[in-house]
């Protein structure tokens, strides 16, 4: 069954387009437990299979488990400039989209001591669809971008004793990335030398580490702590075409990869408290290493097709990142309202990993604060089933773009908020 499972959502995580993630480019948590609560799980026990999550707090709670399931990500962007005077500016949205973020997980403990588990969940990404954007040349173009990280987790945990466990899951990743940026705008005169691009199709596997520990300090407080390796990504077997009409050479394709793109190593801390037999709380603190992953990504193309004998035998387009490291601060909780019913709450709050020089809307992934709602419904009926919702809401930002961004009008800005809904089926066994 696991099989059918794990291909079931592969598949769907294959032809799902992906936005915005909220942590940078990492959603802020995994399943109903994770996104319920504010992403602040890393000590606390409430789950069956906390496969994207703490890999030691897989056998602390149940016996067998499956949890299937999906958040739907609703972002709302806008781009706008101030006209200056005689000419155009902008204000566009950006195409709404729901998004899908497939998750599925199952989890057998062999005996008190030894548990194995494995899972298939969405990490992040991000995103944007601008069309009908007036350009500093004078046309109207789109831009459009996709990334997603997609990772399959085997994991395994050990208890040497009551109060310790630690876990090991080792992550299997993929990720592909394409963008459109002005494909339909080609200049080269005088000063003004542009060609449009469009890359399709770059894609690359890839894995990390987490390892994780879970210790009961007292029957009421408990503490957590989990380290995720880097995941290099070589971006290969891509497709960028360059339009290169400015030079009388039409659109000239290349064989692409993409360079010195990295998924972020992450330190998670926290602690879970149970001041009352029907409450639980938890707090965490986590920090993210954008800045020794994101610095200048490199697109690369080769082995041009078209255009002639005097198109370019190369071609490489540059996008600065330089994302700051991040910190995030997470808090939770959660209340057994009635023998049958869980409500969960939550905040999170991420500092926005972007410098303002280099915010481009190709990429931005600018939303800081988030509240979370989530309620578990067990059905009587059926033992050991239960349904879970929740809701996450990222509050607006607007911030300023200072990077050169070819975009008509002065003084532009984006703005973004988002919205997230959970649904997930849990089954014990």
């Amino acid at each position: 069954m696991i099989y059918w499972i794990v291909y079931l959502f592969v598949t769907i995580f294959t032809i799902t387009p992906l936005a915005h993630a909220t942590n940078g480019m990492n959603i802020i948590g995994f399943g109903p437990l994770g996104l319920g609560i504010g992403g602040a799980d890393v000590a606390l026990l409430g789950a069956c299979s906390p496969i994207a999550s703490n890999p030691a707090n897989l056998i602390q709670v149940c016996d067998r488990s499956l949890s299937i399931g999906s958040s739907f990500l609703y972002p709302k962007l806008r781009l706008k400039t101030d006209p200056p005077p005689g000419q155009k500016g902008n204000n566009r949205a950006s195409s709404h989209q729901v998004f899908a973020f497939p998750f599925a997980s199952m989890a057998v403990k062999l005996n008190d001591r030894l548990g194995i588990g494995v899972g298939v969940f969405v990490q992040g990404g991000m995103g944007v669809n601008f069309k009908d954007l007036n350009t500093i040349y004078g046309t109207r173009d789109e831009i459009k971008s996709q990334v997603r990280f997609g990772r399959l987790s085997p994991t395994i945990v050990y208890s040497p004793t009551e109060r310790l466990s630690v876990g090991l899951s080792v992550k299997l990743g993929y990720a592909d990335v394409g963008y459109k940026f002005f494909p339909a705008t080609s200049l080269y005169r005088d000063e003004m030398v542009f060609f449009g691009q469009e890359l399709r199709g770059a894609r690359s596997t890839t894995f990390s580490i987490t390892t994780g520990v879970n210790y009961k300090v007292t029957q009421r407080i408990r503490l957590g702590i989990d380290v995720t390796t880097k995941s290099s990504l070589d971006l290969k077997a891509g497709k960028l075409l360059v339009n290169m009409e400015g030079l009388g050479l039409g659109m000239v394709r290349y064989d692409a990869e993409v360079k010195d793109f990295t998924w972020p190593a992450q330190l998670r801390m926290g602690l879970s408290l149970r001041p009352a037999r029907k409450i639980k709380l938890a707090f965490e603190l986590r920090h993210i290493w954008w800045k020794e992953a994101l610095g200048t990504i490199r697109v690369k193309g080769r082995d041009p097709h078209g255009g002639g004998t005097t198109r370019p035998p190369d071609f490489m387009a540059k996008f600065p990142f330089r994302w700051r490291n991040q910190w995030v601060a997470a808090f939770g909780g959660e209340i057994q309202a009635t023998p049958n019913i869980l409500i969960r709450f939550g905040y999170n709050h991420g500092d926005n990993p972007i410098r303002s020089r280099y915010l481009s809307p190709l990429f931005p992934a600018t939303v800081e604060d988030h509240v979370s709602l989530g309620v578990r419904f067990a059905c009587p009926c059926v033992k050991g089933t239960a349904i879970d919702l929740a809701y996450v809401h990222a509050f607006t930002t607007e911030e300023k773009v200072e990077a050169q961004s070819l975009i008509a009008g002065e003084d532009p800005r984006i703005k973004h908020v988002q919205d997230t809904l959970g649904l997930f089926f849990t089954k014990k066994f």
